[in-house]
């Protein structure tokens, strides 16, 4: 997944905004054979009752890793750690990627779950 990332990096350059680095990203997992579900859907739950279903701002990878992306930011902040932390657990997967596009480079950061 870094590879591509790195790809789409390298191919497309710095600039443009989220929706366009997830689409590129999108195209090249799928051109290398990784399953990509964009917004995967979860349950919400409060006290064992379902209160419907919800779509995650992310891309799920091979039905096991959770990928969220920005773009023009000055790095990668807690919020974007937080999120990507609440989206594993929701989906059970274990390994998160947050990757930003950000005004001059590439960041990419590896996320668990939170203990």
């Amino acid at each position: 997944m870094r590879r591509a990332l790195l790809d789409v990096a390298e191919e497309h350059g710095i600039g443009y905004g989220a929706d366009t680095y997830r689409r590129l990203v999108q195209i090249l997992c799928s051109q290398k054979g990784i399953d990509v579900i964009i917004e995967p859907q979860c349950e919400a739950q409060f006290l064992g009752q379902t209160l419907g279903h919800h779509k995650l701002k992310c891309m799920l990878l091979d039905n096991s890793i959770i990928c969220t992306i920005s773009a023009l930011q000055e790095g990668v902040t807690s919020y974007h750690i937080a999120r990507n932390q609440s989206y594993l657990q929701n989906t059970g997967s274990e390994i998160g990627i947050h990757a930003n596009f950000g005004k001059e480079t590439l960041h990419i950061h590896g996320i668990r779950p939170p203990t």
